[in-house]
């Protein structure tokens, strides 16, 4: 019971964060002391971050999640409300001193922290004022740490903003597509989400297109720049979202669910991909 209850920190989709942005800082960087403090205090400022935002998310959002999403340990009375105060404000604080930590070795990174802290917070406060703003934003945040970070390592800007149009497009299709799962309970609550607003038809056009804009872009890019290994990870990546695409087309509300946790798969493979390509840049 103890295990389970830890699903409020969302650990699946943690994991990705941290490891990709660890080890694309530690693959651009020289090997040495200065590196590996940067690249574990970013990636611990990330996930703590993190936690803090999707379990303030949870607080704000039980009465919509009752409806929506009735599994989350929120909902289902797993974790008082006390406790996940107390997650919240540790998360947060050690997010805060991580933070911190970057400030005397990168700017950027320091900068690329405190956005995200800040915008964790933001965004779940954004449900109750202008809900379609939540997929641009989330976009936004889920984005930065591995844009920036590559930039940091490759002072490659053009590599930096490729990874931002093409990782923007992805994260966008995946909170519109939540949207579209999550419709019954938005439109009940009134809230103006993509899916509400467009309805679900619409909407999941639209997550289609900006999923497949973005596995075009990333095969047109490992092809420009003409690295096998770059290529290899982008074409394994946009077959696994063409098979993920075709299942949640023909499953029902829950199976899709399930099938949205690949999509943090296709992410970091995509991602290994322009690290790779990172670490020709530097090297």
């Amino acid at each position: 019971m103890g295990l389970l209850k830890l699903r409020i920190v969302r650990f699946g989709a943690l994991i990705h964060l941290p490891t990709a942005v660890g080890l694309g800082l530690s693959g651009a960087f020289p090997l040495c002391m200065r590196s590996q403090v940067l690249s574990l205090s970013f990636g611990l400022a990330i996930s703590l971050a993190s936690v803090s935002a999707f379990v303030f998310n949870d607080l704000k959002d039980v009465n919509v999640d009752r409806l929506n999403k009735p599994y989350r340990p929120s909902v289902r009375g797993e974790w008082s409300r006390i406790e996940m105060e107390r997650i919240v404000w540790i998360s947060a604080l050690g997010a805060a001193v991580a933070t911190l930590v970057l400030l005397p070795m990168s700017i950027t990174l320091f900068t690329v922290s405190t956005f995200y802290l800040v915008g964790g917070i933001v965004y779940s406060r954004l449900s109750e004022v202008a809900a379609t703003l939540k997929t641009l934003v989330a976009a936004l945040l889920c984005i930065s740490p591995f844009a920036f970070g590559i930039l940091e390592a490759t002072r490659n800007i053009e590599l930096a903003m490729s990874c931002i149009l093409v990782g923007g497009l992805y994260f966008s299709s995946r909170e519109i597509w939540m949207d579209v799962l999550d419709f019954g309970g938005d439109f009940r609550f009134g809230l103006r989400t993509s899916a509400t607003v467009l309805g679900r038809r619409y909407a999941t056009a639209l997550s289609r297109s900006c999923g497949y804009a973005a596995i075009f872009l990333g095969l047109a890019g490992s092809f420009a720049v003409r690295l096998i290994g770059a290529l290899i990870f982008s074409l394994v990546a946009a077959v696994l979202f063409v098979i993920i695409d075709s299942l949640r087309l023909r499953v029902d509300c829950k199976i899709k669910r399930r099938i949205l946790l690949l999509d943090w798969l296709v992410m970091a493979i995509g991602f290994a991909g322009f690290w790779l390509v990172s670490g020709e840049v530097v090297f």
